[in-house]
């Protein structure tokens, strides 16, 4: 049984079109991942230097984060400068007297009809008010999949926590929601007045929750809306009948008969289908092979498939201390690896010295690789044409 809040605005996508998914997730709560562990690391990081425990991310390089009772995460050159960047942008907007709020658990039960209870609960990476404007900055640590703050129902429920949180203190006007994906798409904004916020809360969001309760009371497993976004985190989704049939209809796949034809004999109409369910039909395939290593890890017997030990891991040095003195002795400086700051660092360290100005013109950015994009995706169509602009990157680029 889960202990987590039943509504969590990281699982809002989901159970605003899907009633029971609340349902549902009390049977199947997500167990977690190296991946989560990393995430949950990073937010660490980032609170101990926005609260003032350390002036820098590079302060704990080396050191162990612990994230539960069995893991812990390393702090790595590469997270650190990661996290100084969210760190930077954070520090920057709470900037001249605003009021920072890190880690900060918000409550949106109320602007949305509902009680100030824990199942209507969540923690906000950041809030920064800055006069009337409200800021809820969410870091992402995730390399994957890049993510939008546009239209972004967990951003959007805590700021509206914010905004009772900050309730008879300030008469917010403005709200700019931000994800932050330093390893993903960068910074993402998006910005709503707070009135239109507060009705999108006490119409969409209200429904949403009427829905959703009527469907926990009754145990009503069969209010199923099943999609891309949707079904993306659900950890129920290797089990969901609704899902199945989705990608059984949306491939005309039988799953007792599998024969796939050649994508080459695909007429164009046919291949923009089968295009438009690959993120769907991936998700289900990726919750099949989870659900079978859930399986095997608690004993069951699923035939034709059994677990192995994966590859070893990197080897790690066990004393640090030990080896610094053992490396210095043998090898003198040697021992030691030098490394030009990063252009985000040297910025962060320059930033009010007239060095950057002319350091800032050394710097480069490479374009992105052209991807394949829903027709409807804002961002202008590449061309062959456009090939060009990759003529001049290097073999390390």
């Amino acid at each position: 049984m889960t202990t987590h809040a039943l509504f969590r605005p990281s699982g809002a996508h989901r159970w605003i079109r899907c009633a029971s998914a609340v349902v549902w997730e009390q049977e199947y709560e997500d167990t977690g991942s190296k991946h989560a562990d990393e995430g949950t690391a990073a937010h660490t990081l980032a609170s101990l230097v926005l609260d003032g425990v350390h002036a820098s991310t590079h302060d704990l390089l080396g050191r162990r984060i612990d994230v539960s009772e069995r893991s812990t995460v390393l702090v790595t050159d590469e997270m650190a400068a990661y996290i100084e960047e969210y760190v930077d942008y954070v520090q920057l907007l709470a900037a001249d007297d605003a009021t920072l709020m890190v880690e900060q658990r918000v409550r949106f039960g109320p602007p949305c009809g509902q009680d100030d209870s824990d199942d209507f609960s969540g923690t906000a990476d950041a809030l920064i008010l800055r006069g009337d404007h409200l800021y809820v900055v969410d870091l992402k640590y995730g390399r994957g999949v890049p993510v939008s703050s546009i239209g972004n129902e967990q951003l959007m429920l805590y700021a509206l926590g914010g905004l009772y949180t900050f309730d008879g203190v300030a008469d917010i006007a403005t709200v700019t929601m931000v994800i932050h994906q330093p390893r993903a798409g960068g910074v993402s904004e998006y910005t709503m007045p707070a009135a239109d916020l507060r009705k999108w809360g006490s119409t969409i969001v209200k429904k949403a929750i009427k829905a959703g309760r009527k469907a926990l009371k009754a145990d009503d497993r069969t209010q199923l809306s099943p999609g891309e976004k949707t079904c993306r985190w659900c950890p129920a989704k290797a089990v969901c009948p609704a899902l199945r049939a989705e990608v059984q209809q949306r491939t005309a796949m039988d799953f007792d008969d599998i024969s796939l034809p050649a994508i080459d004999t695909y007429h164009d109409e046919a291949l923009s289908q089968a295009m438009a369910a690959t993120d769907l039909v991936e998700q289900w395939l990726r919750a099949v092979r989870g659900e079978v290593e859930r399986r095997l890890m608690q004993g069951s017997d699923v035939p034709g498939w059994k677990l192995v030990a994966g590859r070893k891991g990197a080897r790690q040095w066990t004393d640090t201390s030990a080896v610094e003195a053992a490396l210095v002795d043998a090898l003198g400086q040697a021992a030691y690896e030098k490394k030009i700051l990063s252009p985000a660092q040297a910025e962060k360290a320059l930033r009010k010295s007239p060095h950057w100005d002319g350091l800032s013109a050394l710097t480069r950015q490479t374009e992105g690789a052209p991807s394949v994009a829903p027709e409807a995706d804002k961002r202008a169509p590449w061309t062959p044409a456009s090939a060009s602009d990759f003529d001049t990157l290097t073999e390390e680029d």
